[in-house]
């Protein structure tokens, strides 16, 4: 009997550790869902301007902001080591034409930011554009 007793006690407390566990991983998981549901990566600091929201009425407000922010006829290398620095990554480039993506966590959506720039000869960019795309759950 007593034999008996001890082992339905250890099965009382391994099943109790089990539940605990197992609880405490649902509420580690809760928070770290409910954390990547609320939180925003905070913008470039070349792109304050977007942020603030002065291009929000344009048709194509981030294409926009990018030939404002970068006109055609500026420095292209300026432009590429500005861009470059700012969490943006060099994709696919060629010899005076450079693609840049970025991608922003927005809580529950996520916005994928990418600028395309030709360079002239002269050094000087040629054409420049912005595209963005947001999904959201």
């Amino acid at each position: 009997m007593r034999k008996a007793h001890a082992m339905t006690k250890r099965l009382l407390l391994a099943l109790g550790a089990t539940l605990a566990l197992a609880g405490i991983i649902y509420v580690g998981g809760v928070a770290v869902l409910l954390h990547g549901l609320t939180t925003v990566d905070s913008y470039p600091p070349f792109m304050a301007d977007y942020a603030n929201g002065s291009y929000a009425q344009a048709e194509n407000p981030f294409d926009q902001f990018v030939a404002h922010r970068f006109p055609v006829g500026s420095n292209a290398q300026d432009a590429v080591a500005k861009i470059g620095l700012e969490r943006y990554r060099i994709f696919d480039s060629k010899p005076s034409l450079y693609h840049f993506t970025w991608d922003r966590h927005a809580g529950i959506c996520g916005e994928h930011y990418s600028i395309d720039l030709r360079e002239n000869s002269d050094g000087a960019i040629a054409e420049i554009s912005g595209r963005k795309q947001t999904r959201c759950l």
